[in-house]
């Protein structure tokens, strides 16, 4: 590590106003959208049928269901995924499977999860849910954010409208905001918008770089004058943790522009 600089967890977020890619497949269940994580009551498990809470990856005992039929009813409805006793319907709020898409379901409150068994700590379902891990402290990937000489900064692209397509690289440039000399050691995800963001990306920017307004449709490479990879992100991931004696420097004797690219997934 860089000795007597200053150390920074650099988080990058996308904030985006348009919800319309996986958010499709919440539409095709019951209560799609009010699916709670188990782990922690308080938040969704918005990617009902995989083993991620966001996405992407193996899917889960429903999401192994739904593959096979993407149409609610039937197996889909009537099975019993998780192994909890309760079908999937039932837990859904859909007990008598005879939902419509678009129509609101017979129950929309005490939803559970049909792809995880609960009550967790019971002895059938610790083996059922041998998959799932409940995250103890966010930071548990990388143990040198939680220290309290660390300082955190967010990265963010601004306000923007998701375009209509299958996929768009977006960027923006931006100035590093803080005076000083600084250590980056890792970064972790902010992202308002799961169901539109596929993977970011922080590139490192020459001293001649010239800054644009707000984000801009881009290419693989934002800008000819940013192209040094520093930091990445992808769906699942929970962030970067870079070993002890690597890092790199921002501000006075680093770099003191960066650009923020992020594929985003459309309709």
């Amino acid at each position: 590590m860089i000795g007597n600089v200053p150390t920074l967890t650099l988080t990058v977020s996308i904030l985006s106003a348009t919800v319309v890619c996986f958010k499709r497949f919440q539409l095709e269940i019951p209560n799609g959208d009010k699916v709670p994580n188990p782990c922690n009551k308080n938040e969704l498990w918005t990617a009902v049928g995989h083993t991620n809470i966001e996405g992407g990856g193996r899917r889960n005992p429903f999401g192994q269901v739904f593959q096979n039929q993407k149409t609610w009813g039937g197996m889909l409805c009537d099975s019993d995924s998780d192994g909890d006793g309760i079908t999937n319907g039932a837990e859904l709020g859909d007990p008598d499977c005879d939902w419509v898409k678009g129509r609101t379901p017979k129950r929309t409150e005490n939803i559970t999860h049909p792809g995880i068994c609960e009550p967790m700590d019971s002895e059938r379902c610790k083996e059922k849910n041998s998959w799932l891990r409940c995250p103890e402290d966010p930071n548990a990937f990388c143990p040198e954010l939680s220290k309290p000489d660390v300082k955190s900064l967010d990265l963010k692209l601004d306000k923007t409208r998701v375009p209509a397509t299958s996929t768009t690289w977006m960027c923006q440039i931006l100035p590093w905001p803080e005076e000083g000399d600084f250590h980056v050691i890792g970064s972790k995800p902010l992202v308002d918008n799961a169901d539109v963001t596929h993977h970011m990306i922080v590139f490192g920017c020459g001293s001649t770089v010239s800054q644009r307004p707000g984000p801009y449709q881009c290419n693989m490479v934002p800008d000819r004058e940013c192209q040094d990879i520093l930091l990445t992100w992808t769906m699942g991931s929970k962030g970067e943790c870079l070993h002890k004696e690597e890092g790199f420097r921002m501000g006075s004797k680093g770099y003191t522009h960066v650009a923020l690219q992020v594929l985003l997934q459309g309709v």
